[in-house]
C-alpha cells in the first residue's frame, strides 16, 4: 500500500513531518514518506537486546535502513525524537540512538489518524516480545509467564523489567466479560531500553500514552502539509470549533504567505513556527482558493489549542454484542441510542482480499423529549491477508476506518471485529456510556 503523503499538524504536531521538497541529507525530513522495505523477517522484540532485529543503540539512519522510510518524525525534547511508522509504531532515540519502541492501536489520536493517515505493513503487526507475551493476551495469561516479575503501577499500569530495560503493558477491559483478569486484553506495550525499575519518571512524557496529552500553546488549528510538486502550503484540515475554522479556511486552500512573509521556499516547519504564538495575539494570512483561483488575506487570533493525542486511548473500552443482546448507548450531551446485531460474515482465513460485514440495526434519540428515529445499516472491513509463517497472517485493511463504524444517527462506534455470532465494538467511554440488555429493550428505546 502507498503510504499517505504527509499530514502536518501546525497546531496540534508541529514538528511531525511527512514530506520536503529539497533537504540536507543529514536532515531527518529527507527519511519520510518513501518506500518501506517493511520485510519483517524478525518480529520478536528483546528489550535488553535488539527490535525487529535492530539493535538498541543503533542510529536513525540503520533503523531507516533496516524498515525503510519512516511516515513521519516528532522531536520529543532536546535529547529524545522518534520515528512514527503506520499508525500504531513509534520508535525512540535518545541523542540519535534507538533506546526505545511504543506499540499501540492508534499512535495518534483516533479521529486524526483516521482522516489523514493510510494502513501501512506495520499497522497490526504480530509482535512478540521474547518473555512469550503477545498482542491479545488476557492479563491472566500475561500473569502466568510473568509470574511475580508483573508488577503494577499508578493508575493500574503494568510493568515488567529486565536487565537492562522495562517494559510497559497497556491492557484495554472488556467491561461485559466481567472483572476478572481474563477480561483485560493486552493492546499495546512501550519498550524502554536502559531504565530501571523506579525509573518510570524519567520517561518522555509524549511516549507515556504517546504523551501528546497535556500540551497547550497558542495556535490556529490548521493541518498542514507540503505539496511536493508546487513546494506550497497546503490545508489539510482545520480543528473544529478553531481559529481557522471561524476564519473559514478549509481542506485544499493554500496558505501563500504568514505576516507578508512568503511561505513558498521555506522549510514547512519555519511556517507552522510563525503560526504560532502567544493566545489572543493576531497573525495575518494570504490563502490561495485554486477552484475559485483567488486570493484573499484573513487576520486570525491565536487561541490556546490542547493536544490531546493518542490520550483518547486510555479513555477507550471494548465491549462484545452477541446478536441476542441490545447495546444501550447514552452520550454525554442526553443523545441515547440501542442497536442491535443482526448477523456476521467473516471473509474466512487465507491469503487474499477479503471482507468482513456487520449488519445491524438501530434506534436513535436526540434528547428525552425528541422523536426517536431508526434505520438498519451495514459495517464493512475489507482488508488482504497475507501468510507470513506457520499459520500466521498479516491482515492490511483496504478501507477507511469510517466504513467499519457502527452508527446510529449522531452516535458512533467502531466495531473492531466479529465473528458468526458476536461483535466486539470500541468507544470513548468519557463521551459514551454503554450497557447490554436483552431483546425487548430494543422495541422499548432508547
Amino acid at each position: 500500500m502507498t503510504p499517505m503523503k504527509a499530514a502536518l499538524l501546525t497546531s496540534l504536531i508541529p514538528l511531525m513531518i511527512h514530506a520536503a521538497p529539497t533537504v540536507a541529507a543529514d536532515d531527518i525530513r529527507s527519511k519520510d514518506t518513501g518506500p518501506r522495505s517493511a520485510t519483517f523477517s524478525r518480529l520478536e522484540i528483546d528489550p535488553d537486546a535488539r527490535v525487529y532485529g535492530v539493535p538498541f543503540g543503533a542510529s536513525e539512519d540503520d533503523f531507516v535502513k533496516a524498515h525503510g522510510k519512516p511516515d513521519g518524525h516528532v522531536r520529543l525534547n532536546e535529547t529524545h525524537t522518534t520515528l512514527i511508522y503506520g499508525r500504531s509504531h513509534a520508535f525512540v532515540f535518545e541523542d540519535g540512538k534507538l533506546v526505545g519502541v511504543r506499540i499501540t492501536s492508534q499512535i495518534l489520536d483516533w479521529k486524526l489518524a483516521s482522516e489523514f493517515q493510510e494502513w501501512t505493513p506495520f499497522d497490526n503487526r504480530d509482535w512478540r516480545l521474547n518473555s512469550g507475551v503477545f498482542m491479545g493476551m488476557n492479563l491472566k495469561e500475561v500473569r502466568q509467564i510473568l509470574g511475580d516479575k508483573l508488577a503494577s503501577g499508578d493508575f493500574g499500569r503494568h510493568y515488567y523489567t529486565t536487565a537492562k530495560a522495562r517494559v510497559e503493558l497497556d491492557f484495554s477491559h472488556y467491561t461485559n466479560e466481567g472483572d476478572g483478569e481474563e477480561a483485560y486484553k493486552l493492546h499495546g506495550i512501550y519498550v524502554r531500553y536502559g531504565l530501571p525499575a523506579e525509573g518510570a519518571e524519567r520517561l518522555p512524557r509524549l511516549m507515556r500514552g504517546l504523551g501528546l496529552g497535556s500540551k497547550k500553546f497558542g495556535g490556529i488549528g490548521a493541518m498542514l502539509r507540503m505539496d511536493e510538486d508546487s513546494g506550497e502550503v497546503e490545508i489539510m484540515g482545520v480543528t473544529p470549533g478553531s481559529p481557522a475554522a471561524k476564519a473559514g479556511l478549509q481542506k485544499g486552500l493554500f496558505i501563500r504567505s504568514i505576516e507578508n512573509l512568503p511561505t513558498k521556499g521555506k522549510k514547512l516547519s519555519e511556517s507552522v513556527e510563525v503560526l504560532r504564538g502567544a493566545v489572543g495575539t493576531k497573525v495575518t494570512l494570504e490563502v490561495f482558493d485554486p477552484d475559485k483561483n483567488q486570493n484573499r488575506v484573513v487576520e486570525l487570533t491565536r487561541e490556546e489549542i490542547v493536544v490531546t493525542g493518542s490520550e483518547w486511548l486510555g479513555r477507550q473500552t471494548n465491549i462484545a454484542v452477541t446478536t441476542d443482546q441490545v447495546l444501550r448507548l447514552e452520550a454525554t450531551n442526553g443523545a441515547r441510542a440501542v442497536i442491535q446485531f443482526l448477523g456476521f460474515t467473516c471473509g474466512g482465513f487465507g491469503s487474499g482480499d477479503r471482507e468482513d460485514t456487520a449488519t445491524y440495526r438501530w434506534r436513535f434519540r436526540a434528547s428525552p423529549s425528541a422523536a426517536s428515529v431508526a434505520g438498519t445499516n451495514t459495517a464493512v472491513d475489507r482488508y488482504t491477508s497475507k501468510l507470513i509463517g506457520s499459520n500466521r497472517f498479516q491482515r492490511t485493511p483496504r478501507n477507511n476506518p469510517e466504513d467499519a463504524q457502527v452508527k446510529a444517527s449522531e452516535i458512533a462506534v467502531q466495531w473492531s471485529y466479529g465473528n458468526t455470532n458476536k461483535g466486539f465494538i470500541r468507544f470513548d467511554q468519557s463521551t459514551l456510556k454503554a450497557s447490554l440488555n436483552d431483546q425487548s429493550a430494543f422495541d422499548g428505546g432508547p
